[in-house]
């Protein structure tokens, strides 16, 4: 998971959702539209356009949250299954700084959550 891109993206995210908690402001999922219309759950809406969303090699995230929690949905590009073991590689590469532990999973079939505190990301040198 060394693609420039993906980690330029990643930065580029992080640090959104650094000003949107230092302002207050929630971090919503994607509101379907006209040109999106919603899909069966609404985390199926985002994409790599969305501004708290990204792509890593065949994975895609999502952050959404407001108050002090933060939620991550990892799925598989293609949809099909993701195996826990990869879910955790995907966050290790988003929060490389935050200890394993300070995540909790909520584990699924066609995609995983994770939440963690917003102060886990002022502790992470990648979102400075």
């Amino acid at each position: 998971m060394n693609d420039p891109i993906a980690l330029a993206r990643r930065d580029v995210v992080l640090g959104r959702l650094v000003h949107a908690i230092a302002e207050g402001l929630p971090i919503r999922l994607p509101q379907p539209s006209a040109a999106r219309p919603a899909r069966t759950t609404a985390w199926e809406d985002f994409d790599e356009a969305s501004e708290f969303a990204g792509v890593v090699g065949r994975w895609r995230y999502l952050f959404e949250g407001e108050d002090d929690l933060l939620h991550l949905v990892v799925a598989r590009r293609d949809g099909s299954a993701i195996p826990v073991a990869e879910a955790w590689d995907v966050v290790a590469f988003l929060l490389p700084d935050v200890p394993r532990g300070l995540i909790w999973i909520r584990p699924s079939t066609g995609s995983h959550h994770f939440y963690f505190g917003h102060e886990c990301l002022h502790h992470s040198p990648s979102s400075e």
